[in-house]
């Protein structure tokens, strides 16, 4: 299916409302950089007024230095009380500041969401009071009201808003705005005289003021103009007011740093909703309207850059491009993952220090933490790569790219690590330089970035292959939210798993403990046995593939709610263009072949070491040994199984190694079982789960880089390069 062509673009345009708007995504990045602002802010309240001085008196509670230097042996101490007493009396002591600590957090949080609230009540009424704003009544202007009202039903309102005016004001301009629930419509006496004059015009700027309230973009903006006030208000105010100079000059640049990113946010989400509002009202407008003659019209002033990144309000030039293909509203940038990332990384460990005071555990405390944030950044992320991937396959934008947009999120997640205040007091990920966690450290990061780099790619994957099997607007939100669910998982298991590696790492490198080696095999060895690690797996190459389980629309035209015009070009359908389809049928009957295979080595294996065995049988170690080699022998042939398949399937190849090794995995887990009931042993049930799991598990692991390999190998092939889409690279 070819592309849209060059003058049919110019009638039929991709439709940006089928996906979640980019407005959703940098508000909820907004809310995300204001709730780790804010608990950055009160953490450090509660530190420098609160906790310092109360550590001090829970030190005297404690036992003193003297007392624990002259403690004899624990055989030669005869009566512990005394020591067991005080530490006993130190551990609440901490435990009370810490609570109180997590009462200052979470009442700095209380004070900046009610704050919000009123101030999202009370601006509309301000607004009323300052536009000198009445209701327009059919005494005033029957027919301009009777027009509005047609206008709400053709815009598809539930509800008709209140129509205001100012007749006074002479200007030719509307605003849409209210509180919650109660939407408000305001005309200029100029706008209202303009529907004589020029009713083209007329109806083009109610039209785009009417567009804010169907987009549900009006709550959106205040709450997000009154979270900027409130935090000015509620967070920075008292952080200035409160603080000794010393702390503020330690931690000023942190402070405005993150004072210009939450305004940068904030002006962000009311300068993309403006172009949304113009591409729906473009639709109402018809090509007879005036929509793209009044947007023509706007003042064009001269600005410098950073002017014209803190507007509020789009330039004419790109409100006028958007209306024309709306490829600008579906390009994903290096910059806005770099501050999704930058949003996470200030608000998560701020956040983590909050759990870990009120949550037991810190397995519960990083998992928590993890699946928090890892479902905003799936869901701002994931969102933004659906957008880029639609506009790449209408051929109107192009493909993301996985590996910068992988790099931006790992750096966003680094650099915001160094704006909260738990890196400005711990040792952490990049002060930690300075020990010799430094190594464990590029590790971490290594496996961040890696992490980052196989989301993007298996998110552009998903979408690249779901949009073109979704037929309704239906299925397009189910499988969009179905790959988010899963992009989430796949978060999680990363994140958390970082957490976990770092604390442990941080904890034993920082202080010079002995055994790190072992304890890192021991805790891989465990998250192989994880159901949720392989639960993951599967879905990340099950999802995807799914797609084959969806039959062929009849009608070529399904897609037509994917383009604003309501039907689908001639000359253009979303596809891949490569007529390829998929093939699981070839990755299951290599992955059985390779079970096979395994099948034979094992028994040969046992029936050897069964009958030159002992009398009095094998010994443990022996039957350990025997163990992890038979893994180590599947993870193998798994691993040659997924790049065989990787090799011989045009699309997807490393999607379909995936199937063939988890097929193989699952064939030889069976085997192995079969085997030795066969030989007389017993299968117990945790066992056999374990077993299944490490094998599927390792097996995994060790498919996706040989796979990978082959795939890139064969990118070097003129004609397979010719073939392959860009959003299909790392497939």
């Amino acid at each position: 299916m070819s592309p849209l062509g060059t003058s049919e673009a110019k009638s039929i345009r991709l439709n940006p409302l089928c996906l979640p708007s980019d407005t959703g995504c940098r508000f909820v990045l907004l809310i995300v950089l204001v709730l780790g602002s804010s608990l950055f802010i009160y953490n450090g309240l509660a530190l420098h007024k609160l906790s310092v001085p109360a550590y001090q008196r829970c030190m005297a509670l404690g036992p003193s230095a003297s007392e624990l230097s002259n403690v004899p042996g624990i055989t030669e101490l005869r009566d512990p009380s005394a020591l067991v007493a005080k530490s006993q009396a130190f551990s609440n002591c901490v435990r009370r500041v810490q609570l109180n600590s997590a009462i200052w957090m979470l009442a700095g949080l209380a004070g900046v969401l009610t704050a919000t609230l009123s101030l999202m009540w009370f601006i509309p009424a301000w607004k009323k009071r300052r536009g000198r704003l009445v209701s327009l009544s059919k005494e005033d202007a029957p027919a301009v009201l009777a027009c509005l009202e047609t206008m709400s039903k053709e815009a598809g309102l539930p509800r008709l808003p209140r129509f205001l005016w100012n007749p006074f004001n002479s200007a030719s301009t509307g605003l849409a705005f209210g509180s919650p629930g109660e939407p408000c419509v305001a005309l200029s006496g100029g706008l209202v005289t303009q529907y004589y004059t020029d009713p083209a015009a007329f109806r083009a700027v109610v039209f785009h003021e009417l567009a804010h309230i169907r987009n549900g973009d009006v709550s959106k903006t205040y709450f997000a103009v009154a979270t900027w006030y409130a935090f000015l208000a509620v967070a920075l105010a008292p952080f200035f007011a409160a603080m000794s100079w010393d702390f503020v000059s330690v931690q000023l640049w942190r402070v405005l740093a993150l004072t210009l990113l939450v305004y940068w946010s904030r002006t962000a989400v009311l300068r993309v909703r403006e172009m949304y509002a113009d591409v729906r009202a473009s639709v109402w407008d018809t090509p007879r309207g005036a929509l793209r003659r009044v947007i023509h019209a706007l003042p064009r002033p001269k600005e410098g850059a950073w002017r014209k990144c803190l507007r509020v309000h789009p330039t004419a030039e790109e409100r006028s491009s958007a209306l024309e293909d709306g490829a600008g509203l579906f390009r994903i940038s290096f910059w806005e993952t770099l501050l999704a990332g930058l949003a996470a990384g200030i608000a998560l460990p701020n956040f983590s220090l909050l759990l870990q005071i009120l949550v037991p555990g810190a397995m519960l405390v990083g998992l928590l933490a993890s699946l928090t944030f890892a479902a905003l950044l799936a869901g701002i992320v994931g969102t933004r790569i659906w957008r880029a991937t639609l506009a790449d396959l209408a051929a109107i934008g192009p493909a993301p790219k996985a590996a910068r947009l992988g790099l931006a999120l790992a750096l966003g997640l680094l650099l915001g690590y160094e704006f909260s205040l738990y890196s400005a007091f711990d040792s952490g990920l990049t002060t930690g330089m300075r020990n010799p966690a430094i190594f464990w450290n590029c590790v971490l990061f290594v496996m961040l970035l890696a992490g980052s780099v196989l989301f993007m790619r298996w998110e552009t994957i998903s979408a690249s292959t779901w949009l073109q099997a979704s037929l309704t607007p239906q299925s397009l939100r189910g499988s969009f939210l179905g790959a988010q669910i899963v992009g989430t998982a796949f978060l999680t298991l990363v994140l958390g798993s970082l957490f976990v590696f770092w604390q442990v790492g941080d904890t034993y490198l920082g202080s010079g403990l002995p055994g790190f080696s072992s304890l890192v095999v021991f805790g891989l060895l465990v998250a192989l046995n994880q159901p949720a690690f392989t639960l993951v797996l599967f879905a990340l190459w099950a999802f995807p593939l799914a797609t084959c389980l969806r039959r062929a629309p009849a009608d070529a035209n399904v897609s037509r709610f994917l383009f604003l015009e309501g039907e689908t070009p001639t000359s253009a359908v979303l596809g891949s263009g490569s007529g390829v389809p998929l093939q699981p049928k070839v990755a299951l009957r290599i992955g059985l072949t390779g079970g096979v295979v395994f099948c034979i080595l094992h028994v040969m294996i046992r029936l050897v070491l069964h009958y030159s065995s002992p009398p009095g049988g094998q010994s443990d170690q022996s039957k350990m040994l025997l163990y992890y080699s038979q893994v180590l022998l599947a993870a193998l042939i798994q691993a040659i199984l997924a790049a065989v398949t990787a090799g011989r399937v045009r699309r997807l190849p490393l999607l379909h190694g995936l199937l063939a090794a988890f097929v193989g995995g699952c064939t030889m887990t069976g085997a192995f079982f079969a085997v030795n009931v066969a030989l007389g042993g017993g299968v117990a049930l945790k066992f056999a789960s374990d077993t299944f799991q490490t094998m599927v598990n390792s097996g995994a692991l060790a498919a996706i880089p040989l796979a990978s390999l082959v795939f890139a190998f064969r990118r070097r092939i003129p004609h397979e390069r010719a073939f392959d889409r860009p959003h299909e690279a790392a497939a």
